[in-house]
């Protein structure tokens, strides 16, 4: 009798312990997916807020160069940020998170960058704010487009296209 209520006594004590680890990682795989959660839209918020500085331009008509020198110089200050960052070689891609400034010039399309060439026939120029200015004063544009990166949801490219005078 004393061995039989000693081993309910055991079994019940094994019992309450199998609970009790299984409320513990119950617990454990809940905090931790609730976690992840809010890391996930904590991401979210950040890509949104980094995005609304591009987005805003998205469908505007009526930009001058300023408009697309100031939307250059953001992409550019952004791309810095990034270890290893080469204006010449290194280009927006599902692989990375750089941000590509595009104008479409008549059939020509040109990414802006400090060490790119000014379109025909101001192509010995470098695609300096200056010379931008100085090309483009007076010229309107259109943001046609603002395109996201696929993973990481972060702008990758914007393009502006000129709006052609009317006659």
């Amino acid at each position: 009798m004393e061995n039989a209520a000693q081993a309910l006594i055991i079994a019940g004590g094994v019992l309450i312990g199998i609970i009790l680890l299984s409320i513990a990682a119950y617990l454990g795989l809940t905090m931790s997916e609730y976690a992840a959660n809010t890391q996930a839209q904590i991401n979210r918020n950040e890509a949104n807020q980094f995005n609304q500085r591009f987005i805003e331009y998205e469908g505007l008509t009526n930009l001058t160069i300023q408009d697309v020198i100031t939307v250059k110089n953001l992409a550019l200050e952004e791309n810095k940020k990034y270890f290893g960052y080469n204006a010449e070689a290194d280009r927006a891609s599902n692989d990375n998170d750089y941000i590509d400034v595009i104008l479409e010039d008549n059939l020509s399309i040109y990414i802006l960058n400090e060490l790119a060439n000014l379109p025909a026939p101001d192509n010995d120029k470098e695609c300096t704010n200056e010379n931008l200015l100085n090309k483009y004063l007076g010229v309107k544009f259109e943001c046609t487009e603002v395109e996201l990166h696929p993973v990481s949801g972060r702008v990758n490219k914007i393009n502006f296209k000129i709006i052609p005078e009317e006659l």
